[in-house]
């Protein structure tokens, strides 16, 4: 098993598994191939953003599985420096001890430990990054057929389609932009069922 802590591309948050330590906010990323399902965990909708939360609750009420997600954030520089300094004390744990980690989905519990564990970036490295990286959204659901896809509005988004896989990305520089496009994404969505 090897886990990346790396700022994996939105449009491949479905190759995998996210994972998460207690303590740390952040999700270490374990790619492998899955299958979908709906959540087996019942407290995965309370690690839902909040504006993602009423489309993945529409498409579960329908049967359509959900990938990993994020709706986008919009924090400072300075509100990241705790999870910095909480993934340099998890790559300790990893080096030394090891980690428990948690599938968000399934509620799976995974141990990891490796010597050579380390962190791709320095600590403004990651701050630097992370405020960009941030804007982005996504939300993918399984969609063999593509009868979701190209029902979705063009404006606002990029949807692609991988392998069964729907994903909407969006790229936001306000909060409430993203949160209007998300709404929006909703109300196209309730239509469809």
């Amino acid at each position: 098993m090897r886990l990346y802590p790396d700022l994996i591309p939105h449009e491949k948050f479905h190759k995998g598994i996210w994972l998460s330590t207690p303590k740390t906010p952040w999700y270490y990323f374990l790619h492998k191939n899955r299958d979908y399902t709906l959540p087996q965990n019942p407290k995965f909708y309370s690690t839902l953003d909040d504006s993602i939360k009423p489309i993945v609750h529409l498409l579960h009420q329908n049967n359509i599985p959900t990938t990993p997600s994020c709706s986008g954030h919009f924090y400072s520089k300075e509100h990241y420096i705790p999870t910095y300094n909480s993934l340099l004390n998890n790559k300790k744990l990893i080096n030394n001890d090891g980690v428990i980690l948690k599938d968000d989905e399934t509620n799976k519990k995974y141990f990891y430990q490796n010597k050579n564990y380390k962190l791709p970036w320095t600590k403004d490295e990651f701050l630097d990054k992370i405020t960009r990286y941030q804007l982005k959204g996504v939300l993918g659901f399984e969609d063999k057929n593509k009868d979701i896809f190209y029902e979705l509005p063009n404006k606002d988004i990029t949807p692609i389609h991988d392998k069964g896989i729907t994903i909407i990305l969006t790229d936001c520089r306000k909060k409430k932009d993203c949160q209007d496009i998300w709404y929006n994404i909703h109300n196209n969505l309730s239509k469809l069922f």
